[in-house]
């Protein structure tokens, strides 16, 4: 397992950030009558350099990463 010291802010961000990515085209939320999209969530992360920010989206992201890589791969 690798473990990255940061900010509990920036983990909770990146992890819901990739959590959001991973769900949003499986369900939709609806803000009012007839007013319905998907379940996506916008972050900007302003944190000074080298207090993680890559090494954390890495983490989280790993998985979102290998599916786009596949896609790409099976499409040529």
């Amino acid at each position: 397992m690798l473990a990255v010291e940061a900010p509990a802010a920036l983990i909770a961000s990146s992890a819901l950030a990739a959590a959001s990515l991973a769900t949003q085209t499986e369900f939709n939320v609806e803000r009012d009558v007839g007013l319905d999209g998907p379940i996506s969530l916008y972050f900007i992360t302003i944190a000074e350099s080298g207090e993680r920010k890559s090494a954390v989206d890495r983490l989280f992201f790993k998985a979102a990463r290998e599916f786009e890589i596949a896609q790409e791969l099976e499409a040529e």
